[in-house]
């Protein structure tokens, strides 16, 4: 039985943005692995890594399998792409049978769903993104002459957040370098333990309660190590898709790229680099954010203006609500 046509894909600093429609799939960026069972008994196990392909304008990968009590094994290699005659994704897959299809993808808010015929049977792939990094993936089938399909599988790829998925720091990625780097500096006090402060800005939940823990869409995948992700994703899904740590001392700083908002694509292209130091104070916790990295390019000038405003906001949300949490 196939595993889900659309997994996550483990994204570079290397590699550019998604193109076009294909940006509507950043989402399912990342690496997800699944250990289940078939609903008749078979167990089976597989992880899915996938890169953006040329320009953008395709997504790669591969797809790692384990049947039963079996030896892994490399099953699928795809290429993802969009056909904008028909308005329709479409994955190429190739199987380590070597046989070819291409398939049609339909995608519906969270959910993406193939449909293909098997010796007759219909089968029905559909996979759909929940919170916490959970892709819950059901198939089922339909045999001759029957009218509902039958489940085969219903269980939760988990996304990866180990070191054994950071991906190395591409200098190339970033706007601008130097000692003459455009840069700009802000300040808060927050009347917080340091300990709370410095969690805000490095631990997935934590950052969700200090910055808005009514916004239910809100989500974070920050994994603490030098290369790891940190990404915050305003509707669960776009943000600072693709930033990574840079450095980081506990409880005293923390340093990772940044990328401009998708609505500035020509600086998002590109990464700037935040860097954010923890004091202890009297009258609780100082936070030093120096932002570099700008580049020299005019459509950079709405950029370094934007988060001008924007870290001020930021900070003050931290304030508000780590504040009302100490109270």
């Amino acid at each position: 039985m196939q595993t889900p046509i659309l997994i996550a894909l483990a994204l570079s600093t290397t590699q550019p943005p998604l193109q076009g429609e294909l940006a509507r799939l950043e989402p399912i960026l990342g690496t997800w692995e699944i250990d289940a069972k078939w609903t008749g008994g078979m167990a089976i196990w597989s992880r899915a890594t996938y890169t953006v392909g040329i320009g953008g304008n395709s997504i790669e990968g591969r797809v790692r399998v384990r049947d039963g009590d079996g030896e892994p094994y490399d099953r699928y290699l795809s290429v993802y792409t969009y056909d904008a005659e028909r308005s329709q994704f479409v994955a190429h897959t190739f199987q380590n049978d070597g046989s070819y299809k291409a398939q049609d993808i339909q995608l519906d808010g969270d959910v993406l769903t193939t449909e293909w015929e098997e010796n007759g049977v219909q089968i029905r792939d559909e996979s759909t993104f929940k919170p916490g990094g959970f892709l819950n993936w059901k198939v089922g089938v339909k045999p001759p002459g029957a009218e509902e399909y039958q489940t085969m599988m219903d269980a939760d790829w988990t996304k990866q957040t180990t070191s054994s998925s950071m991906i190395p720091i591409d200098s190339n990625q970033i706007a601008s370098a130097g000692k003459d780097v455009r840069s700009f500096v802000r300040k808060e006090t927050i009347a917080a333990n340091i300990a709370d402060v410095y969690a805000a800005w490095t631990d997935g939940p934590a950052f969700v309660r200090s910055y808005d823990p009514t916004r239910a869409e809100l989500a974070a995948n920050i994994d603490l190590a030098i290369g790891g992700r940190y990404e915050w994703l305003w509707d669960g899904k776009t943000g600072s898709n693709g930033c990574q740590i840079l450095s980081y001392v506990p409880n005293r700083m923390v340093s990772f790229t940044w990328n401009a908002p998708p609505s500035q694509p020509e600086s998002r292209a590109k990464q700037t680099w935040v860097v954010v130091e923890f004091a202890e104070v009297d009258a609780g916790t100082e936070v030093t954010l120096t932002h570099l990295g700008f580049g020299q390019e005019k459509h950079w000038d709405e950029t370094y203006d934007y988060f001008g405003k924007a870290w001020t906001h930021v900070l003050g949300q931290f304030r508000k609500n780590l504040e009302n949490a100490e109270g």
